[in-house]
């Protein structure tokens, strides 16, 4: 079967740099590569930004209440249907036997 795409040259564009990759060993790292992998890592990190509006230690009581409301719902409605699912199975294979 005959390849329709034409092949498409280099067009010199740089996707991800990667000089500063280096081979890394397979199962037992020595001090210096882990050393040096801290190091390329912290170059590259930067703190996160917080504003002063966001999160959840500037929520009032209301707030904090309706959060907490939120996540219960969203677990029970898991829950249930987790429940639902495993009496469906149940009921199944009552019927099977």
């Amino acid at each position: 079967m005959e390849d329709k795409r034409p092949y498409e040259e280099d067009d010199g564009r740089v996707i991800a740099d990667m000089s500063g990759i280096e081979k890394q060993p397979l199962f037992f790292p020595s001090a210096d590569s882990i050393k040096r992998v801290k190091e390329n890592r912290s170059d590259f990190a930067e703190p996160p930004v917080k504003s002063a509006s966001s999160g959840p230690e500037n929520l009032d009581n209301e707030g904090r209440r309706a959060m907490i409301a939120g996540a219960l719902s969203a677990m029970l409605l898991v829950g249930g249907l987790l429940a639902a699912a495993f009496a469906v199975i149940i009921l199944i294979i009552g019927h099977l036997h």
